[in-house]
């Protein structure tokens, strides 16, 4: 079975003009991509269709008061009993002089009964803070619509949706009573204020998985609700002061002192949702393609762009769970949640957490599974997190274990046919594998590797026609080949698992020698770089077998261990402490051939001696998990800029 992920949705950006038409088509565009077991889903994909509400959630949090005798805490009160709650929650006491007290909760129907006093502490103050930790969200839907009839409380649909794909894009005309099993969308859908469009694909191999997160519908949409308006509605009395005035107006057109009550009807109001071919000469549309086919056809000219800065933001969300965010951490995206298990330094950890960014919350892992490690490498299948191999603390590890989020279950990795103990290896997800490859340990460095085929719980044996031994080196997967490169030689070399063969790699214009390479796979070019030189950064075209170079990368501190992602058109590279730098990271733009620095000023919450798991791409934005010492648990977001550009009919 071939997993089935999101790399990126959108909403179709168009900003629609209004004509004299005399009815708005209900049909609204929507474009996403779409890929299955990592690679670009292309054919006709079956997918399904709901507009539902945003969620609402009956949890509360509860409150309590604390009765302070002699600096003791003597009595906890519950005030308000919340809602929600599947568990006992914690309770944490502050103060600004006292300190050790602690208390446990207990829960009834989903609220706070009552709070007992487990250690009554001292030097407390008479009004100390008391904090109950609030229920997880558990939200409930509203189905508005959905592409046959059949849903209900945001539930899956019976009937599906054929859907041409290519190389992962697609567009359907959501309401397009044309496409077979589409409803019409009545615009009384849209007099709901916060709508979503939920989706479920299926490649046709794993059946129908929900995609995420909801996409939130935005005011283009709404220009669908324009031929509800009634006739008379929008007076003279309803347009500000000079807000319609004859400049704004088309020669010969009528005037805005000329608008009497009334004039300007529904008809008059109505969306041309084809936008572009039927728009008048001076028409002024807005769309995300640098080279609109569509509006270039329509005698369009693009004037200039305007962008949509990069945010960066903190958020602190509670994890009722001593894990920590370190260095040498696993970190996988299931594409709707972060799974961070392991790592550490002097004291390793044998937990992990999960983390939904699309609810700002945090869950940990069953304690009940592998023992304690870091360096151990981790893909995601479609279904579970596969972990292998790795270092204890005292010596390397030879085993792995498969984790399913879905139900909180770890189980084992066979160890039949396993590589051997190892760290500094690689592993990458094919689609239906785990190749392990190269690494260490005592008794030396590797060129060997195994495949793993978790539907079988089996090992597979590899070619021993392999490059050179090495540890610490990249490796990427691009679909078809596994490629790897440095970790000792500075050369590489592709694998292919079909036929199990290595193939060189040409080192004409390669990245040259060091240590602690960073690597990315954009789709048809592997990047590698030397952080550490600045100088030494190529990209590999396996097509043409050449490398070439990009720019010099700007110096800036790189820690004990920098982290790279490719965001669709740019490499991000991070730093996991900052030491003596003013700069957190440096941005690769790929179209343009440069480099941006970006200095600590502009990234909340940073500083010195941070450390953080290893960055995840969601599609949307980049996030990074940071602890900045004991349990201080910060999540930072990056959202990169977003380019809109400026279309005029001639």
């Amino acid at each position: 079975m071939r997993p089935i992920s999101i790399l990126a949705l959108c909403l179709a950006l168009v900003v629609q003009e209004f004509h004299a038409l005399a009815q708005v088509p209900h049909v609204m565009t929507y474009q996403g991509r779409v890929a299955s077991g990592g690679t670009n889903f292309s054919g006709t994909g079956q997918f399904k269709f709901a507009l539902v509400s945003g969620g609402t959630s009956a949890a509360a949090q509860a409150n309590a008061s604390v009765t302070v005798f002699f600096g003791f805490v003597v009595q906890i009160a519950v005030t308000s009993g919340g809602a929600g709650y599947m568990a006992a929650p914690a309770v944490t006491i502050t103060d600004s002089s006292g300190s050790g007290a602690s208390a446990i909760a207990q829960i009834a129907n989903g609220q706070v009964t009552g709070i007992t006093v487990t250690d009554a502490g001292s030097g407390y103050s008479a009004s100390p803070s008391i904090t109950i930790a609030p229920p997880a969200v558990n939200l409930s839907y509203t189905t508005y619509w959905s592409h046959d009839g059949t849903s209900s409380a945001g539930g899956e649909p019976a009937s599906a949706v054929p859907v041409s794909v290519s190389q992962g894009l697609f567009t359907v005309g959501l309401g397009d009573t044309l496409i077979p099993n589409m409803n019409a969308l009545p615009p009384q859908v849209l007099a709901n204020s916060d709508v979503r469009l939920r989706m479920w694909f299926n490649d046709g191999l794993n059946g129908f998985s929900q995609l995420s997160p909801d996409q939130r519908l935005t005011s283009t949409a709404y220009a669908m609700m324009a031929d509800t308006v009634r006739d008379g509605a929008i007076t003279a009395a309803k347009l500000a002061p000079n807000s319609i005035t004859s400049a704004q107006i088309a020669p010969g057109s009528i005037m805005a002192n000329q608008l009497a009550d009334g004039a300007v009807t529904s008809a008059k109001l109505a969306a041309n949702v084809n936008a572009g071919a039927g728009a008048p000469a001076g028409s002024i549309l807005l769309s995300p393609d640098p080279a609109a086919s569509n509006l270039l056809s329509a005698g369009f000219t693009r004037l200039n762009s305007t962008v949509k800065p990069n945010e960066w933001e903190i958020s602190v969300a509670e994890l009722d769970s001593d894990f920590r965010f370190e260095r040498n951490q696993s970190a996988v995206w299931t594409g709707s949640e972060v799974i961070l298990w392991g790592g550490g330094g002097d004291s390793l950890q044998s937990s992990g957490a999960i983390y939904r960014p699309s609810e700002n919350q945090w869950r940990p892992t069953s304690s009940i599974g592998p023992s304690a490690r870091n360096q151990q490498t981790a893909v995601w299948t479609g279904s579970e997190m596969i972990i292998w191999g790795g270092f204890n603390g005292t010596t390397v590890v030879g085993d792995g274990a498969r984790y399913n989020p879905t139900g909180d279950v770890w189980r084992a990795v066979s160890m039949t046919g396993a590589p051997a103990a190892r760290s500094g290896h690689t592993a990458v997800w094919t689609g239906t594998e785990m190749i392990v490859w190269g690494g260490n340990n005592a008794q030396g460095v590797f060129n060997s590797g195994a495949r793993y085929d978790p539907s079988q719980d089996r090992w597979l044996a590899m070619s021993s026609n392999a490059p050179a031994p090495r540890g610490g080196h990249v490796a990427v997967w691009t679909g078809t080949e596994m490629f790897v490169w440095g970790g000792g030689p500075d050369d590489g070399g592709r694998y292919d698992p079909k036929s199990d063969s290595w193939r060189s790699i040409t080192t004409f214009g390669a990245p040259g020698s060091g240590s602690g390479y960073l690597s990315s796979w954009t789709g048809s070019e592997m990047s590698v770089w030397l952080p550490t030189s600045g100088e030494a950064a190529s990209l590999y075209n396996p097509a043409s077998d050449q490398w070439r170079r990009l720019p010099r990368m700007p110096s800036f501190y790189f820690g004990e261990r920098p982290y790279s992602t490719w965001t669709g058109d740019s490499f991000i590279v991070v730093t996991d402490q900052l030491g003596e730098s003013s700069v957190g990271a440096a941005i690769y733009h790929l179209g343009s051939n440069s480099w941006t620095l970006v200095p600590d000023g502009e990234i909340p919450g940073i500083r010195e001696g941070e450390y953080f798991a290893p960055p995840i791409w969601t599609g949307r934005g980049m996030l990074t998990f940071l602890s900045a010492g004991g349990l201080d648990r910060y999540t930072r977001r990056y959202t990169p800029s977003a380019p809109l550009y400026l279309y005029q009919k001639q």
